[in-house]
């Protein structure tokens, strides 16, 4: 099982928390998902938090279209 302590959490996804002391930013991605590759940053706390949260919120959206095209049009009748 993965260690996810020091990790962001929301909705049940975790992210990675980095610091880069050139840039001055908090940086990471989100864990867990081999075939997600979202990343987010910010300059504050604040906006590193809420950028992770975009990207959470953004990643649950983009599910949700796909189920929906997914979908047949319209159901074929048994007779």
């Amino acid at each position: 099982m993965i260690d996810y302590s020091g990790c962001l959490e929301y909705k049940g996804f975790f992210g990675s928390v980095n610091y880069c002391m050139t840039d001055k930013i908090l940086y990471g991605k989100i864990l867990g998902h081999p075939h997600l590759l979202a990343m987010y940053h910010g300059d504050t706390l604040e906006s590193f938090v809420a950028d992770f949260h975009e990207a959470v919120d953004f990643h649950i959206e983009s599910e949700e279209w796909v189920e929906e095209a997914a979908k047949p049009e319209h159901e074929l009748a048994t007779t």
